[in-house]
């Protein structure tokens, strides 16, 4: 984790526009193939992190994930490339750096303590009263909706509710940069509220958030920018919102009890088109990205004599954005 920042070097490093920046960076780390031909897990990566951003990496496989982040956090080297943060050059020599804070694990908490006074050892102090800030913190572990936690000890916790737990502690500390490298752990939806109001909370002052994760309702809850990394390369980067738009091609998704005869009509009705089912929904996409107008194929449908219980226009998602970029690969 970060240490405590003086004033003075929080405002110089308010110079800094650009948090993070990779320059063809590779990793030492290989995927064994089939008939024994390798791949590197990361290969000729490229990107910027900014002031105030949050970037969720995605990836299929954690570990391209893990290991990434871990270069970005100074705990590995890599082999090929550079990685700059605040325009310092990361080393890889594990190092704790002044200005980042690294979540890496959820081992960093003492185990016998509990949520309060693990976050009062942790945070730091400020020139406050103990408690004064005791009361601080209990108040924002209620307003999180984490207070029934707050007597609790840390070995009694789950594993993504002591995640919680250190991504607060990020929030009051003052690195530019928080880096949260878990890549595999899976957040429910209460969860990855918490995350995302954690997430906010950290870009109020314009510092930066990264984080690693396989599941794309986190990158859309949480996020203003994704990177995703498919067999070691960067197949995208950028805003969720141009993500969406570009990638996104569903058009409807159907309801109904007879999900299966519904599937066949569409099929002969519309033979260019995809259709799958996905939560006990029919989706229509458009693989092709032709100009496909969902309210002119709603109505086709319905005029077809095809009445399904719901048809539904569809709300552009990263999830389905994810999936048809992957399955474009």
């Amino acid at each position: 984790m970060g240490r405590a920042k003086s004033k003075g070097y929080s405002q110089l490093l308010g110079f800094f526009e650009t948090v993070l920046r990779l320059e063809d960076l590779s990793s030492r780390e290989y995927y064994a193939l089939d008939e024994g031909e390798i791949q590197p897990v990361l290969e000729d990566l490229s990107l910027s992190v900014k002031r105030g951003e949050i970037w969720t990496f995605y990836s299929k496989p954690p570990y391209t994930l893990q290991v990434l982040l871990e270069i970005m956090g100074n705990m590995r080297p890599a082999v090929i490339g550079s990685c700059f943060l605040m325009e310092e050059e990361i080393s890889g020599d594990r190092k704790i750096m002044d200005n980042l804070f690294y979540i890496g694990n959820t081992d960093m908490l003492y185990p016998y303590m509990n949520v309060l006074e693990a976050l009062m050892f942790t945070c730091p102090r400020e020139g406050q009263g103990a408690l004064t800030r005791q009361d601080h913190f209990f108040e924002t572990l209620i307003e999180l909706g984490l207070g029934h936690l707050s007597l609790t000890p840390v070995r009694r916790l789950t594993r993504e509710e002591k995640a919680l737990v250190l991504l607060l502690a990020a929030s009051y500390d003052k690195s530019p940069l928080v880096i949260f490298n878990l890549p595999d752990y899976v957040f429910n939806e209460d969860l990855m509220e918490i995350v995302g109001a954690l997430a906010s909370r950290i870009v109020e002052d314009k510092r930066s958030l990264i984080l690693g994760s396989t599941d794309p309702n986190l990158v859309e809850s949480v996020s203003t920018h994704t990177a995703y990394i498919d067999q070691g390369s960067l197949c995208y980067q950028g805003t969720l919102e141009e993500l969406r738009q570009t990638y996104d091609r569903t058009l409807v998704a159907i309801e109904d009890g007879n999900l299966e005869a519904i599937h066949e009509k569409l099929a002969l009705l519309f033979p260019e088109h995809l259709l799958t089912l996905e939560e006990e929904k029919l989706i229509l996409s458009d693989p092709d990205q032709r100009a496909s107008d969902p309210y002119a194929i709603q109505q086709e449908i319905i005029s077809a004599g095809i009445t399904p219980q719901v048809i539904a226009i569809n709300r552009k998602s990263v999830k389905h954005a994810l999936r048809t970029l992957g399955d474009s690969l």
